[in-house]
């Protein structure tokens, strides 16, 4: 029963919750330019970073521990195997931890430096111009006083107090180690020759050394393998980070105009890197190097406006009263302010649109042309935005009622659901945060500088669809061209060879000629010789008949040959059939010429 009475307590206190400091307001934007400006915060840019090396040389690690093994292998006559198997283990621990640290060459990132080695990148977002700076500074760092100042006015240090740490650790573990074997190596002796119980005290105590020292070293090799992997995800460890170290970063970022109230602010400005050099793991911490200006975040958001919208290309930006910055990378947030790169922004100081919307004048902007259809976009988690002249349904646990809103619209809701178009926005907060504040902008005028067209995916299907219509049209049209151009020249074709044919008619003669019964029309000469009766040529075949051509005739038989028109008589040319010889006979014979005959009629 009480566990359900403290159930029902606990519903009820997050319902309570739930309700407290709801509300929520709506703003008419018919009046704005088109852009909506919430102040989210401060933000800082970034120039640099001052630099402290933490480096640890790791190549006495494994050394200690095979001088380790070789002592325990010795401990085996003592009949302590349980003894032996636990260190064993914790050994086995230390080589696995000393591998995760130190592994094999394999990493993808790296840089050769001028002697051969390699510097790899374990974690941290570091590219070949830090490789390089970095290899430099170290350099530079071994052979100075372990500081140095950059042109930048980046401060580099390096601080060697965890390498000092476990060079400590490791000269008395050597130490000791010497001691224990020179002692195990005296009981060895006693023990072969006979044992008493103070010589098994004295084994047991150096043992308990041993294992001390395994102890020691395995906890350090752990503190340097976890702060490797708390850097992975940009947190430092208390074994690299120390107290003097952190009242120098907060020095630098208070000079900075920040304003720090604990230590855990101060490591939430740093970040850490960590790479492989010379076998040395090398922590690199770094404390922000800023701009002295500060700087407001603003989120950025267009509205529609006579069908044109602003062209936002960057949703986020940086302005004060002198210099206005457009974001264009990832930024660190921290608390209610960010940090961002000067390779992540872009400056528009001297351009005529944000550098002057964003300081409350008018501005020449570029735009684009968009289709005034209903959009519903959550812009914060506090802001909802509603573009289009539609009109949308609306409604809330806010103590707001029901409702029908139009035109461009922007809603501010706090710890309560917000649904529109059958959409729900909710936010509950149980904590009380800085809520984005939106500039006023309404008076203002944005001049189109540029109108381009917003391709989006309904526009690009309309222009698909259009443009198919119009190769459609321009086909048809084409065909129907072709078919005209044909027809016409199909026309001109006939016309023209009905015009030769009959210019050809018109020029060629008549020949007219009168026909006596039972003869034949012969022209062209007179006939002195009588044709081959037909009886007389039986033995030629029709298939061997061949045509001969006319020879033509004496020119003094072509005068008498004349045809008058006052004679009725008719002359003619003509060839004597002949027979056509075999191919076996023309290889023996030549045929004589042949001669034209006259036949007189």
């Amino acid at each position: 029963m009480a566990t359900i009475n403290l159930i029902v307590l606990w519903m009820s206190l997050t319902v309570a919750t739930s309700t407290i400091n709801s509300h929520i307001q709506i703003y008419d934007l018919q009046n704005n330019p088109g852009l909506v400006s919430l102040q989210l915060g401060e933000g800082r840019i970034r120039m640099g970073s001052h630099k402290i090396y933490h480096m640890i040389d790791m190549s006495h690690v494994e050394p200690i521990v095979r001088r380790l093994r070789t002592i325990i292998n010795d401990l085996k006559i003592f009949n302590i195997n349980d003894s032996i198997i636990l260190i064993n283990k914790k050994l086995d621990t230390i080589e696995k931890s000393y591998r995760k640290i130190v592994p094999i060459v394999r990493t993808k990132r790296g840089l050769f430096n001028g002697i051969g080695n390699m510097i790899k990148v374990i974690t941290g977002n570091l590219d070949n111009n830090d490789l390089v700076k970095i290899n430099t500074q170290l350099n530079t760092l071994s052979e100075q006083n372990k500081a140095l100042v950059t042109e930048n006015n980046e401060q580099i240090k390096i601080n060697l107090k965890v390498q000092d740490r476990l060079n400590r650790l490791i000269k008395i573990v050597n130490d000791q180690q010497d001691v224990i074997k020179n002692n195990f190596i005296h009981f060895r002796q006693k023990f072969i020759n006979g044992k008493n119980i103070s010589d098994e005290i004295k084994v047991v105590k150096e043992l308990f050394n041993l294992n001390l020292n395994i102890d020691l070293l395995a906890n350090h090799v752990n503190n340097i393998f976890e702060a490797i992997q708390m850097s992975k995800v940009n947190t430092i460890s208390k074994d690299i980070l120390s107290s003097e170290e952190l009242n120098e970063a907060t020095k630098i970022l208070e000079s900075e105009n920040i304003n720090i109230e604990s230590f855990d602010q101060v490591i939430e400005y740093l970040d850490l890197a960590v790479i492989h050099k010379d076998n040395k793991i090398v922590f690199i911490i770094l404390i922000p190097l800023l701009r002295k200006d500060v700087f407001i975040h603003q989120l950025l958001e267009p509205v529609i406006k006579n069908g044109k919208m602003l062209n936002v290309q960057y949703a986020e930006a940086l302005n004060n009263d002198l210099s206005t910055f457009l974001i264009t990378g990832e930024c660190k947030g921290i608390g209610q302010s960010i940090m961002c790169s000067e390779h992540h922004v872009k400056d528009v100081s001297s351009d005529t649109c944000y550098s002057k919307l964003l300081r409350g004048k008018s501005g020449s902007c570029d735009l684009i042309e968009v289709t005034e259809e209903r959009r519903v976009k959550r812009i914060s988690s506090n802001y909802i935005i509603i573009t289009g002249n539609e009109s949308t349904p609306i409604t809330s646990n806010c103590g707001l009622s029901s409702r029908n809103i139009s035109g461009n619209t922007l809603i501010f809701f706090r710890n309560c659901t917000v649904i529109i178009n059958q959409t729900s926005f909710i936010d509950i907060e149980y904590t009380t945060k800085q809520q984005p504040i939106m500039i006023p902008l309404n008076g203002l005028e944005i001049n189109s500088k540029t109108i381009s067209t917003n391709f989006t995916l309904q526009k690009l299907q309309e222009v698909n669809l259009q443009t198919r219509q119009q190769l459609t049209f321009l086909h048809e049209q084409q065909k129907r061209s072709t078919f005209g151009i044909s027809l016409i020249l199909f026309t001109i074709v006939i016309i023209s060879i009905l015009y030769l044919s009959i210019k050809h008619s018109s020029c060629t003669p008549k020949a007219t000629s009168q026909t006596e019964p039972g003869r034949s029309v012969l022209q062209e000469g007179a006939v002195t010789e009588r044709p081959t009766p037909p009886s007389s040529n039986q033995n030629l075949a029709i298939s061997n008949v061949s045509i001969i051509p006319t020879l033509p005739a004496p020119r003094a038989q072509q005068q008498t040959a004349t045809t008058t028109t006052t004679s009725t008589t008719t002359t003619t040319t003509i060839a004597r059939p002949i027979s056509i010889p075999r191919s076996a006979d023309i290889a023996r014979h030549q045929t004589p010429p042949i001669r034209p005959t006259t036949i007189a009629t």
